[in-house]
């Protein structure tokens, strides 16, 4: 299929046909249809533009499903520079795919360039990792505005920060991976802690509860409303 379709549409236009994948669910023992529609010569090619791309040199390894965003890194860019370095297409599974908290990557193309790619991800993953946990409505004041409050953490400590997705949400809590030396990563994780801290404190003074001349006010945040028990 290729990214975002790419690979299926690069076919249609190389060899004139239209190409369908039959859907996973419809697999038995593993292998699914693909079906191509045109002349016999478009078909042909087709075909073999297909074998080729199944048939390049593979390989499987796996690493912790929470390690997915330091291979991939920003954007795509990690897995962008290791094809650059060795010419060794990356393709990482999904987070939803982990099994026992382990997921498959996937590498591809230049057989000779394997195990390079294989430790450039190894020595990636290997590097001094902590993960910790925020409450998920907080991720916003980790990131901070177009990201800047996490560039801070990562200038002022040298530590690469990553939050999870709010999608995984656990009980509320989202994880954070703090990558880099433990004194980095001390420093990062204090920080972090401060910014919730605050933020929080900010919150509690936006809410108190106020007793004057004998009666009970809350207040609801800044230019909010109140109301009074006698």
């Amino acid at each position: 299929i290729g990214k975002g379709g790419s690979k299926i549409q690069e076919i249609r236009s190389s060899a004139g046909v239209d190409v369908n994948l039959g859907d996973r669910d419809s697999a038995v023992d593993g292998m699914m249809k693909v079906y191509l529609w045109g002349d016999k010569e478009g078909c042909d090619k087709a075909k073999k533009i297909i074998m080729d791309i199944i048939s390049e040199p593979t390989e499987v390894i796996e690493i912790p499903e929470y390690m997915s965003g330091i291979v991939i890194g920003k954007g795509g860019s990690k897995v962008k520079e290791i094809k650059s370095e060795t010419g060794v297409r990356v393709s990482v599974g999904s987070r939803d795919s982990a099994v026992d908290s382990m997921i498959k990557v996937t590498l591809m193309g230049n057989k000779e360039g394997f195990e390079e790619a294989k430790k450039i991800i190894m020595d990636l993953i290997s590097e001094p990792t902590e993960v910790i946990e925020i409450p998920e409505y907080m991720s916003g004041v980790v990131i901070g505005k177009g990201g800047s409050k996490i560039k801070e953490i990562k200038f002022s400590t040298g530590v690469d920060v990553i939050l999870w997705s709010r999608d995984s949400a656990v009980d509320g809590m989202i994880k954070v991976t703090l990558r880099g030396k433990k004194e980095g990563c001390d420093d990062a994780k204090q920080i972090i802690l401060d910014l919730i801290s605050d933020d929080e404190l900010e919150s509690d003074e936006d809410n108190d509860e106020y007793v004057m001349n004998g009666h009970e006010i809350d207040t609801y945040g800044h230019g909010g409303y109140c109301y009074e028990e006698f």
